[in-house]
């Protein structure tokens, strides 16, 4: 398999990995260490099914730096806890309360991921509630 004009991905592979180690043994460049008591953070948010109708079985899953060691959701004035599943993994799920057939809108969930330190990150999403 070639990678472009300038040979295989094993030969761009050896040559990246030879500028990295020169840079980092001149001192031109040094890997970033988290800020301490830096937040967690949030790297994404699924919601599932799209469409939410009564009695259907609703899935979140939030995915978050591996130091968060809490993350609620916050929909219509309730709190609710997401369970971790692993580091960097919060899923959980319930079924939706009943909803009168007439009423469509769209609800707003916040989640909201909590570091060691208290110190916190939030996302909001929008749900189509039918």
């Amino acid at each position: 398999m070639r990678f472009g004009p300038h040979g295989s991905i094993r030969a761009v592979s050896t040559n990246l990995r030879y500028v990295i180690g020169s840079l980092l043994a001149a001192g031109t460049l040094c890997a970033v260490a988290p800020a301490p008591n830096a937040p967690p953070r949030i790297t994404g948010v699924s919601i599932t099914p799209a469409d939410l109708r009564s009695g259907e079985h609703v899935t979140a899953t939030v995915l978050t730096s591996g130091d968060a060691t809490r993350v609620v959701a916050h929909v219509a004035r309730r709190e609710l806890v997401i369970p971790r599943v692993k580091d960097g993994v919060f899923s959980g799920s319930a079924v939706m309360p009943h909803i009168p057939r007439f009423i469509h809108l769209h609800v707003s969930v916040t989640f909201i991921a909590t570091g060691p330190a208290g110190n916190s990150d939030q996302q909001t999403t929008s749900v189509k509630v039918n």
